[in-house]
């Protein structure tokens, strides 16, 4: 389906069961993907240039902490010259929607069955758009 993998992204040493569920669900429906632990700056830099590398499709970002948020903002704008299809979830938007006010041009699917037809969505029309 995907031709690089979805990059799912959560904020821990150990993985988090978020970013197993995303990752789980996303491959039950065709698209290939990646997890990446961040636990620091430091973690999420080295992806960045990863990333500019070799671009992937999507990146997801799991959150569990409303912390993280803070981090990953700082770093917006260098994720968004990767790609503009950056997904954000996580129990934290439930507890305080503003929260997503600090990522204005992520997008944030209602759940798992809205982010597998974002994602499936998109690719398709950079697939049409590079033919």
């Amino acid at each position: 389906m995907n031709a690089e993998p979805v990059s799912v992204c959560y904020f821990s040493a150990l993985q988090t069961v978020g970013a197993l569920l995303v990752q789980t669900y996303l491959e039950t429906k065709g698209f290939k993907t990646e997890l990446h632990g961040i636990t620091a700056n430091t973690d999420l830099e080295l992806l960045i240039n990863k990333w500019n590398c070799k671009k992937p499709d999507s990146i997801v970002f799991s959150f569990s902490a409303f912390q993280f948020i803070y981090s990953i903002q700082s770093y917006s704008d260098e994720l968004l010259k990767i790609t503009d299809d950056i997904f954000a979830g996580g129990v934290v938007f439930n507890l305080d929607e503003s929260l997503k006010d600090l990522l204005p041009r992520f997008v944030f699917p209602a759940d798992l069955t809205d982010l597998a037809k974002l994602i499936d969505g998109r690719y398709l029309c950079k697939s049409k758009k590079s033919e």
